[in-house]
């Protein structure tokens, strides 16, 4: 079974069975749930809980891993960050917040309401201590936003900070003011010129990130190699909309505000999916992106959205339904091929806003992207969803 994180009212783990025969065939079929309410998990008020979510790895040593959320509203917009450790079967075992209120943070974040949470990310153990930690976007924390790389103990707490920003692993003007960096995270794994026992290698979002050229705002991404010393920065790559590979990218589109990696191609190298869930006043879409991981650049882009590659969902998701707010790619059907899964929060329902999982089953090959079939998770489409969800779906994560 394949477990996916759904942002809701509360935290929703649906399971998924697989049934398959070859890529892109057979089906996915909504299995069961287990809803982290607010009996199990303690929800701030008003605060865009489960915005962002992530498995992080096992924290607390029990052989099983554990998970993050962000409320990026919290506390004023200055933002949390909840850490669940989990059990076996995805139910909530206990909970540890950071916020302004962890000591480690309280200077970091009391200086304006920065989004702390907006993302979150596992990118395992980035100090040695054989404990992963946890990559946090805050988007509006400082001039530009910052992404904080947080220490983990085996108790969820903090041991140490440090950040990816302007001056701090990156050059004193690689960033833009307003760009929102830290939109998005996504770890990165399967690149052959990275060495994973020494390095970690991230894609962060940067949903305003402006052309270098022309100023204006498309959205951009910033892959970064971190050391498993210290987390610092140990190389990264801008990619703005000026440069070579960035023109699918449209004007306000909010490229950036999610990210996910997968061997989609099955070449044994990663791409990218990328939303841009603003594109076309909100109707939104998500871009794939290949990659030459040797020469860090972009060499081509495939777009994902209703009436491409086969997709053509019925019915219609509708003009505003933010296609690309979350992305993930993986095997949910176990037919040893890369799947794409999208979060669309304004997807049309029995109302404005309870969203939808579009779960979009793929048929790829080194020239060739297609998909074969497409389940929807919706409030409608799952009754086993309408005692969970009263709100928008927002992040997928597995």
């Amino acid at each position: 079974m394949t477990w996916v994180a759904m942002t809701a009212a509360a935290i929703v783990l649906v399971g998924l069975a697989q049934l398959a025969a070859s890529c892109g065939t057979g089906q996915v079929v909504f299995d069961e749930i287990v809803d982290w309410d607010n009996t199990t998990v303690a929800y701030p008020t008003a605060s865009r809980s489960g915005t962002s979510v992530a498995l992080i790895g096992d924290v607390d040593g029990d052989g099983t891993g554990d998970a993050a959320f962000g409320s990026p509203l919290a506390d004023l917009s200055d933002g949390s960050v909840t850490i669940v450790m989990l059990n076996q079967d995805g139910s909530a075992n206990s909970t540890s917040v950071l916020s302004k209120a962890t000591s480690a943070l309280t200077t970091m974040l009391s200086t304006q309401a920065g989004q702390f949470g907006t993302s979150v990310g596992g990118a395992g153990d980035l100090n040695g201590d054989s404990v992963p930690d946890l990559l946090v976007g805050a988007p509006v924390l400082g001039a530009t936003g910052k992404v904080i790389i947080i220490f983990l103990t085996t108790d969820a707490g903090v041991s140490s900070v440090t950040t990816i920003e302007n001056g701090v692993g990156l050059g004193l003007t690689t960033l833009v003011a307003g760009e929102l960096f830290g939109s998005g995270l996504a770890t990165i794994k399967g690149v052959s010129t990275i060495n994973y026992a020494t390095h970690a290698l991230v894609g962060i979002g940067l949903a305003s990130g402006q052309d270098r050229i022309t100023t204006q705002i498309y959205g951009s991404i910033l892959i970064a190699t971190l050391s498993r010393v210290d987390g610092s920065v140990t190389a990264f790559t801008l990619f703005d909309h000026s440069q070579s590979g960035m023109a699918p990218v449209t004007l306000g589109s909010g490229f950036g505000s999610a990210i996910a990696a997968g061997d989609v191609r099955g070449t044994g190298s990663p791409l990218l999916a990328v939303g841009a869930p603003l594109y076309d006043s909100a109707r939104g879409r998500v871009f794939l992106v290949d990659m030459d991981w040797t020469l860090m650049a972009i060499t081509g882009m495939t777009i994902v959205e209703e009436g491409a590659l086969g997709w053509t969902p019925t019915p219609a998701l509708g003009s505003l339904s933010q296609i690309g707010t979350g992305v993930m790619l993986a095997d949910i059907n176990a037919d040893g091929c890369v799947d794409l899964a999208l979060g669309a929060p304004g997807a049309e329902e029995i109302g404005p806003n309870y969203g939808m999982l579009a779960v979009l089953l793929l048929n790829s090959g080194p020239s060739s992207i297609a998909v074969e079939a497409f389940t929807r998770i919706s409030y409608s489409a799952n009754p086993a969803l309408q005692s969970a969800v009263t709100s928008t779906v927002r992040d997928v994560r597995i």
